[in-house]
């Protein structure tokens, strides 16, 4: 019994994160597309935090790289604070 408890709860933590990071690549697609570009690349980062200082637990930190005419650009964007996403675009 206690094994298929514990494995309901790492399948449904799977599902949450999976949702979450599918979410967040929505948003980071609509940003950028409203700046007028492509997204090329989107990479959630575990062991870097780019161009911001302290990354609480509960905030994640994604790099983006792309398109705007013919410039590849790269952006940062973190997920998880009080006001909203920090986009570093």
């Amino acid at each position: 019994m206690e094994a298929v408890i514990i494995l309901l709860f790492a399948t449904v933590a799977v599902l949450i994160s999976v949702t979450q990071d599918k979410n967040h690549e929505r948003k980071i697609e609509d940003k950028v597309k409203e700046l007028g570009g492509q997204v090329i690349e989107i990479k959630r980062e575990k062991y870097s935090t780019g161009p911001y200082t302290i990354i609480a637990r509960g905030k994640i930190v994604y790099r983006i790289k792309y398109k705007i005419g013919s410039e590849i650009k790269e952006g940062w964007v973190k997920f998880g604070d009080l006001f909203g996403p920090d986009w570093r675009l």
